[in-house]
């Protein structure tokens, strides 16, 4: 009998310091590897948030009975990020680099299918994986950024060195990451020809989970049409 059902296993250590959340879908629903989403947290890279924040359970939780692997990882945090926010965010992408990696290294301990990998962030998560994905080279299938597009001057170092597919959601009425900021970062990726759609949601605020439904079936077409 086909179930729904799905398997959590909490602080999993993935370096000396931190650790990551991993939601296993049901073996009998999703037999064989299935397809892996890597959800990190915002929070504004300050102490108080972490991979239990309330959106990215939710997330992982519904794409996990949706028959993925969901991984929630930690990274390092500071009381005072924006006095090195460059070096915060080096920091962060350091520690979700390292979390991938030790992910992709047990793909056939938790029968991960590493040709349907995705990267997913929300605000300061969002900033973060932007930042690796337009940075290094990771073989995603795609990067899904939630309400964290980085500001232009943050953006300036990027050499995109994959053509990495990107979907991102965005709240017109945001005071903590401006709209535009989302905007401009979608034409800076399609000028360097790269497949990038914008979900706006007009007058939503930052984090709009309200929307959730409509959030989820906008990702959902996202992973359907970037998955092998």
């Amino acid at each position: 009998m086909k179930t729904n059902e799905l398997r959590l296993i909490l602080d999993v250590p993935f370096s000396d310091t931190l650790g990551l959340d991993i939601y296993i879908p049901d073996a009998d629903a999703h037999p064989g590897t299935r397809p892996l989403i890597v959800w990190v947290h915002g929070g504004g890279f300050r102490p108080g948030n972490d991979k239990s924040q309330s959106y990215i359970v939710a997330l992982s939780i519904e794409f996990a009975k949706r028959g993925y692997v969901c991984v929630a990882p930690d990274y390092r945090v500071r009381e005072n990020p924006r006095d090195d926010l460059a070096g915060t965010i080096a920091d962060a992408v350091s520690d979700v680099d390292t979390a991938l990696r030790w992910i992709r290294e047990r793909a056939d301990r938790y029968r991960i299918d590493t040709e349907n990998i995705f990267l997913a962030g929300g605000s300061a998560g969002g900033m973060t994986v932007v930042t690796l994905c337009y940075t290094a080279a990771k073989k995603l299938n795609g990067l899904i950024n939630l309400w964290g597009s980085p500001a232009p001057e943050l953006t300036e170092s990027f050499t995109y060195p994959e053509k990495t597919p990107y979907f991102s959601v965005h709240g017109t009425a945001d005071e903590l990451v401006p709209y535009r900021n989302g905007t401009e970062l979608l034409d800076r990726l399609k000028g360097h020809e790269i497949d990038a759609e914008l979900m706006t949601i007009p007058g939503a605020p930052h984090t709009p989970m309200a929307h959730k439904d409509e959030i989820i079936a906008r990702i959902q077409r996202f992973l359907d049409r970037n998955s092998r």
